[in-house]
């Protein structure tokens, strides 16, 4: 067996030894059964090809274990986590190394107990909590990750406070796990590839480097392509004058000095697992100075300062869900005195797991029942107390918290806070406008948080920490990662939107899990029913959020004549309008990326002679893109996910022609007759039925002398053979023809001249127009526009016209009807 080298006996007697923990450690730890809790790489991944022929994505089962025949996990896991992406990846990953902690054996320990007793500073490659179980106070563990940047320093100091740096990431935050090739990439590249957000922990490694000695320990050959990674492409080991070690089986021994060819990394050899290692790791205890006989070299403080003295990071979550309105507006009255660059954020659980490294915590939400309103994972409603909140921010160490409310909690939900945290009621703004507007004086310039105690509440005031908040030059700027909407869905115009909470809450989830299948949904609904509006309102929550960072494509199927014209639609998507073989384009580019395709009126479609080829190539496209079709007929597909949307109850279509008539009050007895007599009798409770009549009917009109015109001058006179005129194959599904066609003719009726012919004129364009292209086309003879702006809004406002940023268009049933 071999000495131990003088330099690494002298590291040990200096306390200048880290541990650098890799996955033999915790394959080292057993159930109180007896089995072996954690997989070995090789193991891993065949569960994953496993978990994927169960979701029988057999393709990338296949690539996994053809990747793990050659020996070349990465890749392997590449395919695995392309298959399993989303919440199957989430779940697979947390069943393999989040095991129940009272499950396991302490019996089993022994390997990083002994760790342990080398260094209370380690670094570890694995994902796991076995470290900080197997401490012997495992409540005062630090836990650091990459984004930690406040605290990475921490790394550099001798200091009897146990931490580990999960330098591959932490189980509670899958998605940020170092484990495919690009994720690898992300990290240990070179240069410019690195991430930004990783830059900071490798300048934190590189330091400590070239002041502490690394002590690998459960490596195995396997491993030392990963050691020759971080030697070869960080070149951190150049030039610095500190050894490494790596404590290898000695069977291995040879091999791994050969990979390891031309490194500094020198090898320390055990017979075999188990005892000998252990015996090992005891010898080398023995040379380890107590802490109160230590000389640990200083380190010179410039070494310490490119992270101390990095700027403090700042991020906003607020809480939004799907259905609701919150209005957080007075709040960035607040913001706009803050001289901070913030990160904004859903506030969300997986959110809040993922802001290491961030110093001050802003939140705005609602308070209901005592509970602090968030977004689950498909953006719907959900709720934290105060105290699952904080332990969904995790244990690292914040310098402030601020949680902006509606209505304070009572002090019981308050009592376990561990963190500096002060609550606002903010959102009611006016009531507080005076005090609230100075924020930023009273808490970051004077730093006096009990400014605020006659209207908020502060825990742990002493732990507020201000310091490097006052900096040159800066000004408040809010990031937000958005994705890019198309021209046709402006956010803009989906205002007003009533009721429909259960079916955004349903879509989301069912398109949220689109992401990992290769199906697509279908929204069937008669003519007018507002599944446009309600796709269009759910997209726009979507890149709100940034999902689908790849593309947001909206495609009215109702101009589209043939099957060339809807090819070419899709393959501008792509950029590839040019292409011969748009489907082989389409293999070779379009794999891995985050694409929602809606394709709006597709029944329009489905009579026409190229049906089949349409239909061929949508169903090739749900392997490159989540589509979401919106229909008055189901395709009855393989893959089709069928949504039918529901007829708006009583109550709904009440609110919403109540809201479009300025929130008019009715007595008891209008209430009754708009209700029952207009609402539910003339209009069929059609939404665009109602729209279009609320919209044109003067707001403080007589409720019976308006429903008697409509159904003596109009409804009455509308015959069946007018109602024909819209029995071809496409208006088949348009249900209350006579309800829409009736609101329609009223509103025509209740237009001015100017409007009408406006009206007339845009029926020529059903594919829309450019809105100054419209008024060119239009001159009059003195080559003066007829249809001045305020024409276009009106017909805009009354709803029978559809504006997206610059095109203009007649609302698509009444261009029909």
């Amino acid at each position: 067996m071999d000495k131990l080298p003088g330099s690494l006996i002298d590291a040990l007697k200096n306390n200048e030894i880290i541990p650098v923990v890799a996955a033999g450690v915790s394959m080292s730890i057993r159930d109180k059964q007896g089995n072996r809790i954690f997989p070995s790489w090789e193991e891993l991944l065949l569960k994953a090809a496993d978990k994927l022929k169960l979701e029988n994505d057999i393709p990338n089962a296949t690539l996994v274990t053809t990747f793990l025949e050659m020996k070349n996990y990465k890749e392997a896991a590449k395919y695995a986590y392309t298959g399993l992406k989303g919440p199957l990846w989430k779940a697979f990953i947390e069943e393999q190394f989040k095991p129940k902690l009272d499950n396991l054996d302490a019996s089993s320990a022994s390997l990083p107990k002994a760790i342990w007793k080398l260094s209370n500073q380690i670094i570890t490659l694995n994902y796991d909590r076995i470290l900080q179980w197997s401490h012997s106070i495992p409540s005062e563990v630090t836990s650091l990750t990459n984004k930690a940047k406040a605290n990475l320093p921490d790394m550099f100091k001798p200091s009897s406070d146990p931490i580990v740096w999960h330098l591959h990431g932490h189980i509670d935050n899958t998605a940020e796990l170092i484990l495919t090739p690009d994720s690898y990439a992300n990290f240990y590249g070179d240069g410019d590839s690195v991430m930004s957000d990783y830059k900071g922990a490798l300048e934190a490694l590189k330091i400590m480097i070239t002041t502490r000695s690394l002590l690998f320990i459960g490596c195995s050959l396997d491993d030392a392509d990963l050691l020759l990674k971080i030697h070869q492409q960080q070149k951190m080991f150049a030039g610095n004058i500190k050894p490494h070690y790596a404590l290898v089986k000695a069977s291995e021994k040879i091999e791994i000095e050969q990979k390891l060819n031309g490194t500094q990394i020198k090898l320390i050899t055990f017979e075999n697992f188990g005892q000998p290692m252990l015996d090992k790791l005891s010898e080398m205890h023995k040379h380890v100075t107590s802490e109160k006989e230590a000389k640990v070299t200083p380190y010179k403080d410039s070494v310490l300062v490119k992270i101390d003295e990095a700027p403090p990071k700042f991020a906003y979550l607020s809480a939004n869900p799907l259905g609701f309105d919150y209005d957080y507006q007075p709040l960035a009255t607040i913001f706009k005195k803050l001289p901070f660059e913030i990160d904004a954020f859903s506030l969300t659980e997986d959110n809040l797991n993922a802001l290491d490294g961030y110093d001050y915590i802003f939140i705005a939400t609602k308070v209901v029942k005592n509970k602090l309103v968030i977004e689950d994972e498909f953006h719907c409603f959900d709720k934290n107390t105060f105290c699952e909140l904080e332990a969904n921010l995790g244990r690292e160490k914040r310098k402030g918290i601020f949680i902006f409310v509606d209505k304070l909690p009572t002090d019981d939900q308050l009592a376990d806070i561990k963190l500096p945290t002060l609550i606002l009621p903010a959102l009611d703004f006016d009531k507080h406008k005076k005090t609230l507007l100075k924020f930023y004086f009273q808490v970051f310039k004077n730093q006096n948080i009990g400014f605020y105690n006659d209207i908020g509440i502060s825990c742990n005031e002493e732990c507020f920490d201000f310091n490097n908040t006052k900096l040159k030059n800066s000004k408040y700027i809010l990031h937000k990662n958005m994705s890019k909407l198309p021209k046709t869905i402006d956010p803009r115009t989906i205002n007003g939107f009533v009721g429909r909470k259960e079916d955004l809450e349903r879509l989301s989830q069912t398109i949220s899990n689109l992401e990992d299948d290769n199906g697509f949904l279908t929204i069937k609904g008669t003519g007018g029913l507002g599944k446009t509006r309600l796709i269009k309102q759910l997209t726009i929550a979507f890149a709100d959020r940034g999902k689908y960072e790849d593309g947001i494509e909206f495609i009215d199927c109702e101009p589209i004549l043939d099957f060339q014209q809807f090819k070419y639609r899709i393959a501008s998507i792509f950029n590839l309008e040019q292409a011969q073989d748009l489907e082989e384009h389409l293999n070779k580019l379009a794999h891995n990326k985050s694409y929602l395709i809606i394709l709006d009126n597709f029944e329009t479609l489905l009579h026409i002679d190229d049906k089949e080829k349409i239909i061929s190539l949508l169903s090739f496209m749900c392997d490159f893109a989540t589509i979401v079709v919106t229909s008055r007929e189901f395709l009855k597909l393989d893959g089709e996910i069928e949504y039918t949307l529901r007829q708006m109850t009583l109550d709904e279509a009440f609110y919403l022609f109540s809201t479009r008539m300025n929130s008019r009050n009715f007595n008891t007895e209008e209430t009754k007759l708009v209700r029952d007599e207009l609402i539910d009798k003339l209009l069929d409770r059609n939404p665009l039925a109602i729209k279009i009549l609320a919209d044109n009917t003067p707001h403080n009109k007589n409720i019976s002398v308006l429903i008697d015109e409509l159904e003596n001058d109009l409804f009455n006179k509308i015959s069946e053979e007018d109602l024909k005129l819209f029995d071809n194959a496409t208006d088949v599904h348009i249900d209350r023809k006579k309800s829409i066609y009736g609101s329609i003719l009223y509103s025509y009726k209740m237009l001015s001249e100017s409007e009408k012919e406006a009206f007339e004129k845009l029926s020529l364009f059903p594919d829309g127009i450019d809105l100054e292209n419209f008024k060119r086309l239009t001159l009059g003879g003195n080559k003066k526009a007829i249809f001045s702006d305020r024409v276009i809004k009106s017909l805009q406002n009354k709803s029978l016209l559809e504006s997206n940023n610059t095109q203009i268009k007649l609302q698509s049933i009444v261009a029909r009807l």
